[in-house]
């Protein structure tokens, strides 16, 4: 696989700003905090894992995502052949199939040569918060490459979704990995 991935290219935030924010929100949600509704701005946005991630885009961005739907953000849909996973950054929402009979959503907190960080709720069935989770990009090109179990908005395909806030004009490009 090869392929380079902006590590912070898509936002009008820097990277210690998103940081700061993030580790302000461990603070306020500790790692195990139980947690099944998510609301933003007096409005619920969803349950367990999904509910988080959109949760998260609008405390950190300000904006939150409507599912991909709102002004700035943009949905990178997968297909069986194509995970769309060149298009991740730090900073996304990201919904794929987790299992038979479930799909997952995360929001990706770090990215590395060889693994992507993350923060999700629910993974073990229990509504609790968990940070600072890793997978491999492998894992998640195959996961994301997989039909989600349930109908989203946020799948234009009905396989897994990258979704980010869309690069501002002007915005420069902290570091770029490059996976060979």
């Amino acid at each position: 696989m090869s392929f380079k991935i902006p590590i912070f290219a898509h936002t009008s935030i820097t990277m210690n700003e998103f940081n700061t924010k993030i580790e302000e929100l461990q603070l306020e949600y500790p790692d195990g905090t139980e947690q099944y509704e998510f609301s933003y701005n007096g409005l619920v946005l969803g349950w367990e894992c999904h509910g988080l991630a959109r949760f998260l885009t609008g405390e950190i961005y300000d904006v939150e995502s409507k599912n991909g739907h709102n002004e700035g953000y943009e949905i990178f849909g997968a297909t069986a052949t194509d995970s769309q996973i060149e298009n991740l950054s730090i900073g996304d929402m990201v919904r794929y199939r987790n299992s038979d009979v479930t799909d997952h959503t995360i929001f990706i907190t770090d990215i590395n040569e060889n693994t992507i960080t993350y923060v999700d709720n629910n993974r073990d069935h229990d509504n609790k918060i968990y940070w600072n989770q890793t997978m491999t990009f492998e894992m998640l090109d195959e996961k994301l490459k997989k039909e989600l179990f349930w109908y989203s908005t946020t799948s234009p395909n009905g396989y897994g979704a990258i979704i980010n806030y869309k690069p501002l004009e002007g915005d420069e490009v902290d570091i770029v990995l490059d996976f060979n």
